[in-house]
């Protein structure tokens, strides 16, 4: 009976020896599969190869069963994303700026330069972009602020505001909601 016990704890540790962790860049076999590497990125099977995706966000990597969960709700420029199709949007580590997944890697698309900055959430994320500066990127067409010095309305073209109306010198421009105004 001991020799069993013995045999079989022989096996079950050479086992689990085999068994390797993913390391990026290596080769996998199933697209899709994934891995929690640490508490704050993932690893995932992409053409035929491990590829590293940084967790940023507040709930990092999670994993429940077989359920992998990365937050890349918060992210930095440069760093591969992880889902590079569609719209998969990010704030800036430093809540400043919107990023967008872009050919596999974070860019920064606008400024967040309103009261609430970036705030990311579960689905999505909200760049208060209510006040910005002459030149600053912005993510979408016809969105307008307030000018940093309050003496214009600026907006967005072509991914940068750019001044669309000056306030006349007894009105200042404000925000309210979705209005921007001089008053």
């Amino acid at each position: 009976m001991r020799s069993t016990l013995a045999v079989l704890a022989v096996l079950c540790v050479a086992l689990l020896a085999c068994k390797k962790d993913p390391k990026a860049g290596a080769e996998c076999k199933t697209e899709g599969e994934a891995s929690c590497k640490d508490k704050t990125s993932i690893l995932t099977c992409k053409s035929k190869k491990w590829e590293e995706v940084a967790c940023k966000g507040p709930e990092g990597c999670q994993a429940a069963g077989a359920i992998i969960k990365c937050d890349e709700s918060l992210a930095q420029e440069g760093d591969p994303c992880g889902d590079p199709q569609g719209d998969h949007y990010s704030c800036s580590l430093d809540k400043t700026a919107e990023l967008k997944c872009e050919a596999g890697k974070w860019k920064t698309i606008g400024k967040c330069g309103g009261p609430k900055a970036c705030a990311p959430g579960p689905v999505m994320i909200d760049c208060d972009n209510s006040i910005a500066a002459l030149g600053d990127l912005c993510g979408k067409d016809n969105d307008a602020a307030c000018a940093t010095d309050k003496k214009s309305i600026l907006e967005c073209k072509g991914g940068k505001f750019v001044e669309s109306q000056k306030c006349e010198d007894d009105t200042s421009c404000k925000s309210e909601g979705l209005f921007v105004k001089c008053e």
